[in-house]
This record gives C-alpha cells, structure tokens and sequence, in this order.
C-alpha cells in the first residue's frame, strides 16, 4: 500500500477529527490498520448524550492505495487518481492558512531487520527468487530418523543436535548472502517490500508527516485503539503488533528457515552490504536521531 489509511470520526454528516497514516510495506502496516478498524468499531458503538438527546457517532476507515498485483489497468489508474487528489488535498490542509489540523503519521523501521523481514515475505510469492536463494535441508527419511535414535547415545545426542543448529544456522546465512547478491543485480526485484523505504514517500514532497521508529509501534497502537492507561495497556492483547498470516510465527511459515532468520545469522561483512543497500534508510534514521543496533553496526565507532 503506497498511501494509507485515514480513520475519520464524525457526529454530523461533516467530518469533524481523523487520523492518516502513510503506510510503508513491512512497517507495521497491518496492525496498524487493524487498529484503526478496531477504533471504528468503539466510536461506532459510543453514544453521545447532549441536552437530552442521544447521538449516535459515525466513524469509517478509508484506504487509498496503487494496487501492484493483478486487476484492471482502468481500476488502478482510479484508484491512484483518489489517492493524488488526496494527497493534494492533505498539501492544501496542511498551509499556514488553514486553521485545521490534519495529522498524518508513518513508521519506519531498520533497514537491517525490514530487510530479513521482506525477504521472508517476498519468497514465498516469487518463486524465482525462491528458487535462486532460499537454501533448506534435506527431507529426513524415516529410516534415517530410526537409525540416529537406535544408535544415538546421550551424549552423541547433544552433539548432533548442536551439529544440527550450525548446520541451519549456515543454510540462513547462505539465504541471506544471497539475497543481498540479488538485490545488487536485480535492482531490488523492483519490489514494494524490498525497495528503501524513502521510496515510497516520493509523493509527499509537501505533506508534513510525524515519523514514528517501529521498535515504539506499540504505543501507536495503544493510542489509535484508545488505550490511555499504561497498565492496561501492558495487560492488553488487542494491541498486540500482528499479522493476519505472519510468516516468521512457525503456524504460518511454509519454511522452517525463513521464519528464523535474524540478524544474529548475518556476518559482519553481510551487515554492511545490508547497510550499503539501504544507505538512504540508514541516513533517514540517522538523520531523524533513531538510535537502534543497527545503525551501530552501519559505522562502528
């Protein structure tokens, strides 16, 4: 989704509050529209009693997008048109003239850890670069399965299972290097997911847009739901970052690899081609004074 959501309350037939949000592909996206649909839903349910007269609030999320996958040319060309007359509308909102205010907010997250995160997603509809990079175990037959526990000792025992975790460990490593290798000569698959995040905000040249780290997208949710006490908010699970099919929670994964990865498996050679792909990220993080491990990791002190 290039553009996001906007979650607009009203008791009139006027629009009286909303809250925006440019939506950034493996930023917390979901969740965060899942908030706001869940705030809809409590305002919708909320009446309001003035001079004895009970009012019923109005309240709807909006979604304004360019559509990569399939459908028709005429649809998408609709939609982006929605979604630049909206932008311009928000530029226009935002002048010192207008005595309205019009928040707008996104997350960004590290490069590093969006960048684990797409490959994961990105691999399991690409099957070319599935294919390319995604490095697996062999199957385990059953006879081989019966013959290590016939003869497997306690001790040998561990030992296999330690030679085991390094073995894994290295097949990420392998999916990981060659990830890297392919976002160098395929331009980043020219793909949503994978392309820096500061391309997705080339739109909004003059939109002012509150910038949030996704390590903190827990207490946007928190917000957007209208969780205002902390210790309700630490108690909630209808707050909770999620996705509708994650595929890093073992339920969902379709490869026990992809839904380990982690920056622990990555070299410190890897860290730094990593950094030098998303250079433009980590500057924009560097700029906005998020200070995470990653960006250590970019310029060792």
């Amino acid at each position: 989704m290039t553009f996001g959501f906007i979650l607009c309350s009203e008791i009139s037939t006027s629009c009286s509050s909303s809250i925006k949000s440019k939506s950034v592909h493996k930023c917390g996206g979901t969740s965060i529209q899942g908030a706001m649909y869940k705030r809809a839903r409590s305002i919708r349910n909320t009446d309001i009693h003035i001079h004895s007269q009970i009012l019923s609030m109005k309240a709807e999320v909006q979604t304004y997008k360019h559509s990569y996958g399939g459908g028709s040319k005429e649809k998408k060309l609709i939609w982006d048109a929605k979604r630049l007359a909206h932008i311009n509308s928000i530029s226009q909102s935002q002048q010192p003239s207008s005595r309205r205010d019009h928040p707008i907010f996104t997350i960004i997250r590290s490069p590093i850890d969006r960048f684990l995160s797409a490959i994961q997603q990105v691999m399991h509809y690409n099957v070319d670069f599935r294919e390319k990079c995604l490095f697996e175990p062999p199957p385990v037959t059953h006879v081989s399965s019966v013959v290590n526990k016939l003869f497997n000792t306690e001790s040998s025992s561990k030992q296999s299972e330690e030679n085991e975790k390094q073995k894994l460990r290295k097949l990420r490593q392998q999916t990981i290097q060659c990830a890297i290798q392919d976002m160098m000569s395929t331009n980043y698959r020219k793909d949503v997911h994978l392309l820096p995040i500061t391309s997705h905000f080339r739109l909004l040249d003059d939109v002012a847009v509150s910038v949030f780290n996704m390590n903190d997208i827990q207490h946007v949710l928190s917000y957007l739901v209208g969780n205002t006490n902390q210790q309700e908010e630490d108690n909630s699970t209808s707050t909770k970052v999620y996705h509708a099919r994650d595929r890093s929670n073992v339920d969902y994964a379709t490869s026990s690899i992809l839904a380990q990865l982690s920056i622990n498996d990555c070299t410190d050679v890897m860290v730094q081609e990593i950094c030098e792909l998303y250079h433009v990220d980590v500057e924009l993080m560097k700029w906005l004074g998020f200070s995470n491990d990653e960006r250590a990791l970019c310029w060792p002190m």
